[in-house]
């Protein structure tokens, strides 16, 4: 990451499968305080996690507040205010299961209505 962050003209940089927990520091990823990181570590279990990277001297952005009945899920979302229009860019991921499983349907339905809530930028 810090070759990337430090070589590449990178803007912003989205990472699904982060592996970080809470106590690891953002520094682990980059050094340079030019960049800010937006993350949702995973807690209850290995594995998982989302962030989003953005080069603080291009882009201006916040992160959007998520509800707190969606803390199961691994997403995180940032309002790129530096455009014309606000965009929000939205990083998601849905861990591997059975599809067909009781469980799974449940986290489906679950995790699109997480994705229904992030998107309505009316409510937020």
């Amino acid at each position: 990451m810090h070759h990337l962050l430090g070589t590449e003209s990178a803007k912003i940089v989205c990472i699904t499968e982060t592996w970080l927990k809470p106590h690891t520091a953002d520094s682990v990823l980059m050094a340079d305080s030019k960049f800010s990181i937006f993350r949702k570590d995973r807690v209850e279990s290995t594995g998982g996690g989302v962030c989003i990277i953005i080069n603080n001297t291009i882009v201006k952005a916040v992160k959007v507040e998520i509800a707190e009945t969606f803390n199961d899920i691994d997403i995180v979302g940032i309002d790129i205010l530096s455009t014309l229009m606000p965009i929000r860019l939205i990083v998601a991921y849905r861990p591997p299961g059975p599809d067909a499983a009781v469980d799974a349907i449940q986290y489906t339905k679950h995790f699109v209505h997480c994705l229904m809530s992030v998107c309505d930028t009316d409510s937020s």
